[in-house]
């Protein structure tokens, strides 16, 4: 509808007379859009190239080298650990989380990703962040492989997070022996927010908050009813964050 208005209004627009065709220089400059897309056109780079002229990172080890990096006396120690796994090499990684089609800002990180590591010799994985199971659903699964593929990438490695659920169950027990978290039965409600009331259960003993945490992972609370707890404050404020809570729904 919008169309035909249009032209309805172009038709209705009188007609330049002879006088005014004949008055009228013709002009040899292109018009100002062609002009722009010709320029356009004698500036523009690909994705690969920007990645190798114009971004710059450090290199593979050198992390320490980065403003505001944080630095420990394991620091040195892990950085070789971590060379001696990686070999030196660039690795990198796409992490959607597929409880949706990929947008425009997906495509945006899809290219920085696998393009960075590709002119740099390194490889990027796909790696699927599956931890919300109630959301995701196999057809998103399928979708994103295949746009990253029609994008033209092919992901050195296909991973998902729940690839390592196991590890993590055994860092969380770690964090617990080192007084480091502890189990809470505050409500997810009363935890909202930056200044939620001090939880009755952050000084529970070492053992005990042990074996709530085997009761969790064995069905013996229902959902809401006990979380892990971390025994620390973030950056942005959030006290004693949760990183395990308890929900029955079947993986991907």
């Amino acid at each position: 509808m919008q169309i035909l208005l249009h032209l309805q209004k172009l038709q209705k627009r009188p007609k330049k007379t002879n006088d005014e065709t004949k008055d009228k220089k013709p002009s040899n400059k292109a018009p100002l859009k062609e002009q722009q897309a010709s320029e356009d056109n004698n500036n523009s780079i690909t994705i690969k190239e920007l990645m190798s002229t114009k971004v710059k990172f450090h290199k593979p080890g050198e992390n320490f080298t980065s403003d505001g990096y944080v630095t420990t006396p394991k620091t040195n120690q892990i950085l070789k650990e971590h060379l001696k796994r990686t070999g030196g090499r660039v690795k990198t990684r796409f992490p959607p989380e597929p409880n949706g089609i990929l947008h425009i800002g997906h495509a945006k990180a899809i290219n920085i990703n696998f393009a960075y590591a590709d002119v740099h010799n390194g490889t990027c994985n796909l790696r699927y962040d599956d931890t919300n199971p109630e959301k995701e659903e196999e057809k998103f699964f399928v979708a994103i492989k295949d746009m990253v593929e029609w994008l033209g990438y092919k992901p050195d490695k296909i991973t998902h997070s729940s690839d390592n659920f196991d590890q993590l169950y055994e860092w969380a027990k770690v964090l617990i022996q080192k007084d480091l978290a502890y189990i809470c039965h505050q409500k997810v409600e009363d935890i909202r927010g930056f200044n939620p009331p001090p939880s009755p259960w952050k000084n529970r003993p070492i053992e005990e908050s042990l074996q709530l945490f085997e009761d969790m992972k064995h069905g013996k609370f229902e959902e809401g009813e006990a979380t892990l707890r971390l025994k620390l404050t973030l950056e942005e404020g959030k006290v004693d964050p949760v990183a395990y809570r308890i929900k029955y729904a079947a993986h991907h």
